[in-house]
């Protein structure tokens, strides 16, 4: 069994992977959870937990998630303010690695400014408690409908910044799979762009304009190459300091 992100980033996934086996929709933490169990043969975690259980998982070279420009569901909104330095920001409590992003952003452009976790995760609820917030995901996508100001996406900001891409969750197993396994893994990543329109379709039901997923779906990869494994290393690097 596959366990996948339930998330409409990873919508095309759902579709692709069913097609070689028993997909499984859950949370980053639950995925691991499952992989951690022997529950799942392999699973989508958050790149954090990945770096925080590298002892006992194995890094599949195959579905990830990043962006190679915008993300558009990982943004620092406000009701209307300019970001300054010594800004408080409410965090998301659905993430930790973009909040880690985020914060190499901030030491360069606001050193002053500080992220505060959160227990919610709806942009409503989060500026009720700041002027700022981050938001990502699903939430992240609402908010381009509810008029809130967006003011970094942090996706872009991080490349612009690093040169190197944002890679927030890459799949997992705790035994090495043969390559004949992941090379069918792979092979469904590939054919994930033959379900875009079914995504589509499952993210304008969710109220989600046609325009947003279509730009959504262009920014999102989910392809495991040099740069991404690149991108990983360097992360860590930071993620040890």
């Amino acid at each position: 069994m596959i366990s996948l992100i339930n998330l409409v980033h990873s919508y095309p996934l759902h579709y692709a992977m069913r097609e070689i086996d028993e997909v499984e929709i859950n949370s980053p933490r639950e995925n691991l959870k499952l992989v951690m169990e022997g529950k799942a043969e392999c699973g989508m975690v958050s790149l954090l937990d990945y770096f925080r259980n590298m002892e006992s998982l194995k890094l599949i070279p195959g579905p990830n998630i990043h962006s190679r420009s915008r993300t558009i569901s990982t943004i620092v909104i406000s009701k209307g303010e300019n970001l300054y330095h010594g800004a408080r920001i409410a965090v998301t409590a659905q993430t930790e690695t973009t909040s880690f992003y985020l914060e190499q952003i901030l030491k360069v452009e606001f050193p002053k400014a500080e992220t505060i976790k959160m227990s919610y995760s709806s942009a409503k609820d989060l500026l009720e408690e700041e002027q700022f917030a981050l938001v990502i995901g699903d939430e992240a996508l609402k908010a381009y409908s509810e008029n809130y100001r967006i003011l970094i996406d942090v996706g872009l900001h991080y490349s612009l910044l690093t040169s190197y891409y944002p890679v927030y969750a890459v799949m997992v197993s705790k035994e090495e799979l043969s390559d004949e396994r992941t090379g069918q893994i792979n092979m469904a990543v590939i054919n994930s762009k033959n379900f875009i329109q079914n995504a589509m379709n499952d993210g304008e039901d969710k109220g989600f304009s046609k325009e947003l997923l279509s730009s959504y779906y262009r920014a999102i990869g989910y392809q495991f190459d040099d740069v991404i494994r690149r991108s990983i290393d360097y992360a860590y690097m930071n993620f040890k300091k």
